[in-house]
């Protein structure tokens, strides 16, 4: 069974939606300046272009790669600011624990999700897996790229699985807070390149899955490893999209022709029906182990 801690101290907001609200108010501002400023230090002056030449500038790896730091500062960042000084709660009701054993369990889910939604279309597509070897980067980047990526989804699991999550666990049920936090999580990567409606089912099916995950382990070390896992194993191994974005990787697997309701078409495999029926079947299964959370003493009931 997991506890929810009661904040010792009242929050500045009383309205857990009204801060809520305003964590993702913070956390735009912050992503917008961080971004601002790191696209203002790597630009050349010089240069000028039209919006088509730095589209293709904003897609390459290292900017890429700048700009993902950038929002992951921005979501740690909120988060802090959020949980200490507007809610007065500690980091630990955000599900921020040191579980290894958590972390590893879900990297491993995500490994074994990804390679079997990935080989599955390359099989039925006739598709070859091909080695890239990292070639359009050099290799001294890539472990920073995995960080990157590993930041991205820390800040991800920290806003929705934690802050947001901790937020509405004190107004509803399981149920609906899993549901709600994971559709705002799908509704955020709704933004991502070549986002389709079916992309934002699978979307939202990937972040029930998460939020199940935070309700049975009560923090977001197995959220966040199943997170990593996913993301490393589909852009850097496999060297499929991402959400629509492209990743420097050890192989690739050309799926972006195929079929959208097989391959995902330019959003990847996170827009395939192979992803829908994976995860439907998670969803379910993880459904029966869902337990509701208990109060602490003098606390009200949730």
């Amino acid at each position: 069974m997991v506890i929810l801690s009661v904040p010792k101290r009242e929050p500045r907001i009383r309205s857990g939606w009204g801060r809520i609200a305003l964590a993702f108010g913070v956390f735009l501002i912050l992503a917008n300046v961080i971004s601002f400023l790191f696209l203002l230090a790597v630009s050349d002056p010089t240069q000028t272009g039209d919006l088509e030449s730095l589209s293709k500038v904003l897609a390459e790896p290292p900017m890429l790669a700048g700009l993902l730091t950038a929002q992951a500062i921005a979501g740690v960042l909120t988060a802090l600011f959020m949980a200490k000084s507007i809610d007065r709660r500690p980091l630990r009701d955000l599900g921020v624990r040191l579980e290894p054993g958590a972390l590893a369990w879900g990297f491993f889910l995500g490994v074994i999700c990804a390679t079997a939604v990935t080989l599955f279309i390359s099989a039925v597509g006739k598709r070859h897996v091909e080695p890239s070897l990292f070639e359009k980067t050099a290799r001294a980047d890539v472990p920073l790229f995995a960080l990157v990526i590993l930041a991205a989804a820390f800040m991800e699991e920290l806003l929705f699985r934690g802050y947001m999550y901790a937020n509405l666990r004190e107004m509803y049920s399981s149920g609906r807070t899993i549901m709600l936090s994971s559709l705002a999580f799908a509704t955020v990567h709704a933004t991502n390149p070549e986002a389709s409606v079916l992309a934002w089912i699978n979307v939202l099916l990937v972040g029930t899955v998460l939020g199940q995950l935070r309700e049975i382990t009560g923090g977001i070390l197995m959220p966040l490893g199943l997170h990593v896992g996913w993301n490393l194993s589909l852009g850097m191994l496999f060297g499929v999209r991402v959400s629509g974005l492209n990743l420097p990787s050890a192989f690739h697997i050309g799926l972006e022709d195929l079929p959208p309701a097989l391959g995902g078409g330019d959003f990847g495999p996170e827009a395939s029906l192979v992803l829908t029926g994976l995860f439907m079947i998670i969803v379910v299964l993880l459904g029966r182990r869902l337990r509701p959370i208990i109060p602490e003493k003098g606390g009200n009931a949730i």
